[in-house]
């Protein structure tokens, strides 16, 4: 039998920054709130609420006697232990599809600035250089467009492209409920073979690690695009380096790296000493276009997550009353 949540005094850790009106909600549902750095939390808190900067290993989830229960404000769980939090008896819940339209935008938003040089052009005009038909684009009409994982954030940005009239195929090893109308299914092969637009929305595993590469890009036979709105680690940043200087991409999106920490004081981007070089190289090439994480960040998805995290946690409540 579950223990009675209602006999005690409540605690959630939050391990990541939430807004203060969503914390007044908590607080509404009667759980006490301890912070990231209170030396209580691992010990009292029965919720840890996380975003995508706290990690989650078999020996932290040791450290913590009374947890019951992580939400994670997010899709994302790679930085998560999963079969540690499994073995430890604690459930966890995350927020599919809250943020997806939102990616969805914001990928057709990095395809237009690449495909017409909105980006470039607008840094070229900065530094009074007016140049027109260098920066001759291509209408989304005109490309086939590629993307892998046809999940939610995949489908919303499928979705997305429907009035364009593009050609859209789509790869997803484990989808089953297939739409043919939004997306025409091909095996990764003939996509990475054929399409001119790749798009990424599939989670980071240990299958996915690295899946876009050297070998990847060797048997290209013509350049292509390329946006990442998943994870840092999916592409190879080396490989994409070199790919771009041999001519492999015409311009590339990344809203992850797969270094994200932080300094919380100034934002910049803590960067591993063995890695610099290389990130310095993916910051500062001119056909890399950057966004810091942002695919899924606007003010209706953070409702939207707040909301499923909300009615999770009352979820949860009530089985275990």
């Amino acid at each position: 039998m579950h223990k009675d949540i209602n006999s005690s005094p409540r605690y959630i850790w939050l391990a990541d920054p939430f807004p203060v009106s969503f914390q007044n909600k908590l607080m509404e549902l009667g759980w006490n709130l301890l912070e990231k750095n209170d030396p209580r939390a691992p010990e009292l808190s029965t919720v840890l609420l996380i975003n995508s900067a706290f990690s989650i290993t078999a020996e932290s989830i040791k450290q913590w006697p009374s947890l019951k229960l992580i939400l994670r404000a997010g899709v994302g769980t790679d930085h998560m232990d999963l079969e540690a939090i499994t073995q430890a008896g604690i459930q966890l819940y995350n927020t599919p599809g809250a943020n997806a339209q939102a990616v969805g935008e914001m990928a057709i938003g990095a395809l237009l600035s690449l495909v017409r040089n909105i980006y470039k052009s607008n840094l070229e005009v900065k530094n009074k250089i007016w140049k027109r038909e260098i920066n001759r684009g291509f209408e989304l009409s005109e490309l086939k467009i590629g993307i892998i994982g046809l999940g939610n954030t995949g489908s919303a940005f499928a979705n997305c492209l429907k009035g364009f009239n593009t050609s859209i195929i789509a790869y997803d090893k484990y989808k089953q409920d297939w739409n043919p109308e939004l997306a025409k299914k091909v095996e990764l092969e003939e996509l990475l073979a054929t399409a001119e637009v790749i798009s990424l929305h599939i989670p980071q595993t240990t299958e996915t690690v690295n899946l876009i590469n050297d070998a990847i890009f060797n048997q290209w036979k013509q350049a292509k695009y390329l946006l990442n709105f998943s994870r840092g680690g999916i592409v190879n940043l080396s490989s994409l380096i070199s790919a771009l200087d041999r001519g492999y991409l015409l311009g590339v999106h990344l809203d992850v790296l797969p270094q994200e920490k932080f300094n919380p004081n100034t934002n910049e981007l803590l960067l591993p000493e063995s890695e610099l070089i290389l990130y310095e190289q993916v910051l500062n090439h001119p056909k890399i276009q950057m966004s810091p994480h942002i695919g899924g960040w606007t003010h209706r998805s953070k409702a939207q997550i707040e909301n499923a995290l909300l009615n999770s946690l009352q979820s949860w409540m009530q089985e275990n009353q």
